[in-house]
């Protein structure tokens, strides 16, 4: 364990999870109960006393039988109220970021911070500025007024390229956890009733040159990828167009993606070839041959005009003007878990790949969490995910993704919103006739469809149009499962594909299928 000096250790978890609540859903099929896990959430130790007060120490690191410690303290507040530091290397990399704290009593207050922190055993490892810029020279003291604020620049700082201790996992090179800077609130009247408070800050530290550096099993894979200076080599190889609304191998279909106009759309299978139907442009183009791994999802590119497969193995083959940031196959460590979904950042043109048990990894777009931010261990371990994850979307805006469960669960990260999950809105005792999919974001309403491999549509705050089981006569079974959804931008309708390439329209144009 590394010996802090100065006031002691700052180290807690505190709670962000990414969504799961009642509220009112289409649903149409049977459906199954599902049990979401349950898990402690972690808060800092009470550890030690201010100089001059009684209260607890706010800071401590996270222990199977944590303490609470005072997130906040009447009549201060702070902003923001989770401070993201990003991606820090561990040899040398640090990282800045400001807090500011507002007094919004009727009273003048002391603002004491505690300064810095260093290690007796890793001294280049620290946190520094801890306290308001306007403090007189040598103090970490200053008074605020009713209505008057102060900032803080924290710094962040990581420089022995060792582990760092008390990661979750522990002694992972790779973790996200969270680090909480202490202050201690006192009337101006009487300093020495203080009362402390901490800020919670999340952050991801990993080898230097910002490389993912993902935990081998049974840890969690990386939730940060991408942001290297180079980017390297796709690994698509020949590519040639596509050739037309044509017969895929039944089986094998495993996405479909509409063309922006809803006048088409793409059909793309396991080897990498695809179909294109309606307006969907055959010049993009297909794989030539089968890739090593399978391709398992696909994802349009902002503009419409290109488009992104990945295989099981992370890896990522770009088409049109989608273009290439790197995959999850030229990682160091192999992944805990397969590739199960990619989803565009319509900001920066870049991407987000989703690993069956919730592991996310982003490649020039913004790393806004996972499921192993929200305390759940992936497919194992004491508080594992009620069932695999199986797709990811990203939001209009590129400021946030969704991820969707086998068991209809939605994890929301960024500025996605949650609008429900198929397990908020079970009646006891029922159950999921066949298992979600896939989901797909309404860009007209914000709300998101999801499809059971039977064809049944889930719809939150999305209009619903139609499913398969509501066409189907009574007995009859598709022939081949359902494997995906998509909608144009519109919002006005969605189509779903079979993994025969079968395609089933609802309140769009049918343009033709891949059976």
């Amino acid at each position: 364990m590394k010996r802090l000096v100065r006031l002691g250790r700052l180290r807690g978890r505190a709670a962000k999870l990414g969504g799961v609540g009642l509220l009112a859903a289409t649903v149409f099929g049977a459906v199954m109960a599902v049990a979401r896990p349950a898990w402690a959430v972690w808060n800092p130790d009470a550890y030690g006393n201010p100089p001059g007060g009684s209260p607890p120490y706010c800071s401590g690191l996270h222990t199977p039988n944590p303490q609470p410690c005072a997130q906040s303290v009447p009549g201060i507040s702070y902003s923001p109220s989770l401070v993201d530091f990003g991606y820090i290397d561990n040899n040398g990399g640090s990282s800045t970021q400001s807090i500011t704290i507002t007094n919004n009593s009727s009273q003048t207050v002391e603002l004491t911070g505690v300064g810095s922190i260093f290690y007796f055993n890793a001294p280049s490892d620290s946190e520094t500025g801890i306290y308001c810029t306007n403090a007189p020279s040598g103090s970490d003291t200053v008074q605020l007024a009713p209505g008057q604020s102060c900032t803080a620049n924290v710094t962040l700082t990581f420089g022995d390229g060792q582990y760092v201790q008390d990661c979750y996992p522990a002694n992972n090179t790779t973790c996200e956890y969270y680090y909480a800077p202490s202050f201690f609130v006192a009337p101006a009247s009487n300093p020495n009733d203080s009362t402390g408070f901490y800020v919670p800050v999340e952050f991801v530290v990993g080898p230097p040159g910002g490389g993912p550096g993902i935990p081998t099993t049974p840890g969690p894979p990386s939730q940060q990828g991408g942001g290297s200076s180079t980017t390297p080599a796709p690994p698509s190889g020949p590519i040639q167009p596509a050739t037309g609304c044509h017969q895929l191998p039944a089986g094998t279909v495993v996405a479909a993606l509409a063309t922006p106009d809803g006048g088409g759309y793409w059909i793309v299978d396991s080897a990498g070839q695809v179909s294109n139907c309606g307006d969907a442009s055959p010049v993009f183009g297909q794989l030539s041959s089968p890739p090593p791994s399978p391709i398992v999802a696909a994802a349009e590119s902002p503009g419409g005009l290109g488009y992104w497969m990945v295989s099981a193995d992370g890896a990522v083959y770009a088409f049109g003007d989608a273009q290439y940031w790197g995959g999850a196959n030229t990682l160091p460590t192999p992944l805990a878990a397969p590739i199960v979904g990619i989803g565009a950042d319509q900001a920066t043109g870049g991407y987000w790949l989703v690993g069956a048990d919730g592991g996310v990894f982003s490649f020039h777009a913004q790393f806004e969490g996972s499921t192993w931010s929200d305390g759940i261990t992936g497919l194992s371990g004491p508080h594992p995910l009620a069932a695999p994850i199986v797709g990811i979307d990203g939001s209009p805006d590129g400021q946030g993704y969704l991820l969707v469960g086998a068991d209809g669960g939605v994890f929301t990260f960024g500025d996605a919103q949650f609008h429900g999950s198929v397990p908020g809105v079970l009646p006891p005792g029922t159950h999921l006739a066949k298992p979600v999919v896939g989901i797909v974001a309404d860009p007209a309403t914000g709300g998101y469809w999801m499809v059971a491999s039977d064809g049944g549509v889930f719809s939150f705050d999305a209009p619903f149009f139609g499913s398969v089981p509501q066409q189907l006569p009574p007995g009859v079974q598709l022939a081949r499962p359902v494997v995906g959804i998509t909608a144009p931008a519109s919002g006005q309708g969605y189509w779903m594909v079979a993994s025969d390439g079968g395609v089933f329209s609802f309140h769009e144009q049918f343009y033709g299928s891949a059976a």
